[in-house]
């Protein structure tokens, strides 16, 4: 088994019981933070990545990817030794961890789910859903949206290289926190901002498999190709633009 796989799991864990932890506060029945607002989800998102890539490391994964997308533009720019095995093994690892969190965040607000009535606000805790419906808009959004996400996680590496290693290496998580937290203000208008398969099929397997009271359509035809084939498809987006930089 490769060494980075239970990182991968338990740090992608993390990142959902924080970040859908975030949404079912927002938006279950008589939750205290129910109401709360997008900046709430945007900084919850963003703590949760940095304290997932933490705890990823903690674990064994030194990469941190927590999402295939990332993984995939990794594994193209030969960053994992085990080859296309490892990558797999590495995506693999990362959807069991984001069913994981999100079976613990239907435990965490248990006594939530009967009070709310409507079904998408239960499948929004787990997954990304577009405001407005337009798969091949919403589709393109999440392309864009990932592209520009990885390729800023670059820079951000890119830039430590230029200024000789200054960042410490445990300031890049909290960098990574900001940039999702500017993802969500900037990009996460049209589709709540996937840019992670792991991230929304793995709790959206959870909401299909648990038995939450009157929840309704599992919705994998947005989840598939939006939230799961864009994310994938600004990846490889991702690996051509950085490519053009020269790198």
């Amino acid at each position: 088994m490769y060494p980075n796989l239970l990182g991968e799991l338990i740090g992608t864990m993390a990142l959902v019981i924080f970040g859908d932890g975030v949404v079912a506060n927002l938006v279950l029945k008589d939750s205290k933070g129910n109401g709360a607002g997008w900046i709430h989800v945007c900084w919850g998102w963003a703590f949760a990545v940095t304290f997932g890539i933490y705890t990823a490391w903690a674990f064994g994964a030194p990469q941190g990817d927590l999402n295939p997308a990332v993984t995939l533009f990794k594994g193209i720019r030969g960053v994992y030794p085990g080859g296309i095995a490892q990558v797999i093994a590495t995506m693999a690892a990362e959807l069991v961890g984001g069913i994981l969190g999100g079976i613990v965040v239907f435990f965490l607000y248990s006594n939530h789910w009967a009070a709310t009535e409507d079904p998408g606000l239960k499948l929004a805790v787990f997954s990304t859903g577009p405001a407005r419906r337009n798969i091949g808009a919403n589709f393109l959004t999440e392309v864009i949206a990932t592209a520009v996400f990885i390729v800023s996680i670059q820079t951000i590496f890119k830039g430590t290289e230029l200024t000789g290693g200054d960042v410490p290496v445990y300031m890049i998580p909290v960098l990574v926190g900001f940039l999702i937290f500017v993802m969500g203000a900037a990009c996460g208008g049209p589709t709540g901002y996937s840019l992670n398969p792991a991230r929304d099929i793995g709790p959206r397997i959870a909401h299909a498999i648990l038995p939450i009271p009157g929840k309704g359509s599992n919705d994998w035809q947005y989840g598939l190709i939006c939230a799961a084939a864009g994310p994938f498809v600004g990846g490889l987006v991702a690996v051509a633009l950085w490519g053009l930089a020269g790198n």
